[in-house]
């Protein structure tokens, strides 16, 4: 019997994580073999420190800097060769400064530079891969993401994001950011990247979560530049930590599955029916599936508690660079949420109705689980349905589809289902 490939994206965890720009006074930041925090175990108002990695195993923490005023929000440049931090002077500005470092982690005193030199909030500096360059958030005056010259050249700040937070480079690219913005009607808080090298609007990578109490404590990206992390908490204080995976993780799966399926000797040899491929993602997992879904591959596409985007982006995410919207879609494609209760609910009715009118597809909502209840016990109802469309897609079961269309429908039958469906069998 032939076996079918599907992905399957979920996030979720529970811990708070220190972003790209620094999440808290006392976050350390590492590049591998140093670290570099802010403690007040010298001095109440603050100072930074570093501590190096020792063959001996014994690291004495370094004192970088010994003013009176607070310091904090350090970050090591990747080569961890400087140091960018934060410092409130004796008016109460917060302003940007920078330190080099020798080679056993010791200041370099003749190298302190103050960065910023005004009254507007200075704060979260961010350094892009290569150190000639810092991302930092300017908090009043004209609040948004700017970008300085390192060292100091005497140019004056640039912005780059107007009203934004929590900058971050990609390592792999300077020309590639990460930030989070808040929504101006909706006060939702989501993240972005925007790739400076081709132009165009930012792209919005988080579309589940609705929570106007949401707040981002920070944002980094791996070391390889695919994924990125963030941590946030909500009103009630909860904290956790999301993971956004590179939508190419997928279609690299199924490169791998495909070479698997030729090659002698491989557990997968020969058993895989490579001409149907669904991707499938939940949440923050949906616009993901449906990027990978733009490979000539896939088949079908699935959005779980989630959504495509939409040239219209009213409840939905916003359009992305390449314009793949969810009215471009050839495949057959189906969304499976938990109702009006389910953060996905709103901008799934949105990308379904922006589906070609000629294309397969199913909306089923079962009202009675909402953005995750259907997982954690599991609700069979819920895994059967998705199952049937899976049965029906990648394995031709036409029986399959008696459980979501035509006049014997049995979701249909539950009142806690809600149907809408097109070109069905």
């Amino acid at each position: 019997m032939r076996h079918f490939i599907y992905g399957l994206l979920m996030i979720g965890s529970f811990i708070t994580l220190a972003g790209c720009g620094g999440g808290g006074n006392s976050s350390p930041r590492t590049t591998g073999s140093m670290v570099v925090y802010s403690s007040k175990v010298d001095d109440p108002a603050g100072d930074i420190y570093v501590l190096r990695a020792l063959a001996s195993g014994v690291a004495t923490p370094i004192r970088l800097t010994s003013s009176a005023q607070p310091d904090f929000h350090p970050v090591l440049s990747a080569d961890g060769t400087k140091v960018a931090y934060v410092e409130i002077d004796a008016s109460s500005n917060a302003n940007i400064w920078t330190v080099a470092l020798d080679v056993n982690g010791y200041p370099i005193e003749a190298s302190r530079q103050q960065i910023t030199n005004d009254a507007l909030v200075n704060d979260m500096p961010a350094w892009s891969p290569d150190g000639s360059r810092l991302l930092f958030v300017r908090g009043s005056g004209q609040p948004g993401i700017y970008e300085k010259n390192i060292p100091e050249d005497g140019q004056a700040p640039v912005m780059v994001i107007a009203d934004a937070g929590n900058p971050c480079y990609s390592p792999a690219q300077t020309s590639l950011l990460g930030f989070s913005k808040k929504d101006p009607v909706t006060n939702v808080i989501s993240l972005y990247t925007l790739n400076r090298s081709v132009g165009g609007a930012p792209t919005r990578i988080t579309h589940g979560i609705t929570d106007t109490d949401f707040a981002i404590s920070g944002l980094t990206w791996s070391p390889d530049g695919t994924k990125m992390a963030f941590g946030g908490y909500s009103g009630a204080g909860n904290g956790n930590l999301y993971v956004m995976m590179d939508a190419s993780y997928m279609t690299k799966g199924l490169d791998w599955a495909i070479a698997e399926n030729s090659r002698r000797g491989s557990p997968l040899f020969g058993k895989l029916d490579i001409s149907k491929v669904a991707t499938m993602g939940q949440s923050c997992g949906g616009p993901q599936a449906f990027t990978a879904a733009h490979d000539p591959r896939v088949t079908t596409v699935i959005a779980l508690n989630s959504n495509f985007p939409t040239a219209a982006a009213t409840g939905a995410p916003a359009r992305p660079a390449n314009s793949w919207t969810a009215d471009k879609l050839t495949i057959p494609a189906a969304f499976f949420n938990g109702g009006p209760a389910d953060s996905g609910y709103t901008g799934a009715e949105t990308s379904y109705k922006a589906l070609p009118t000629t294309l397969p597809a199913l909306k089923a909502s079962l009202t009675s689980v909402g953005h995750t209840g259907a997982y954690p016990m599991p609700e069979l109802r819920y895994t059967n349905a998705v199952l049937a469309w899976l049965d029906w897609q990648l394995k031709g079961d036409t029986h399959a589809t008696a459980m979501f269309s035509g006049p014997n429908c049995s979701l249909c039958k539950d009142p806690d289902w809600w149907i809408d469906s097109q070109n069905l069998p």
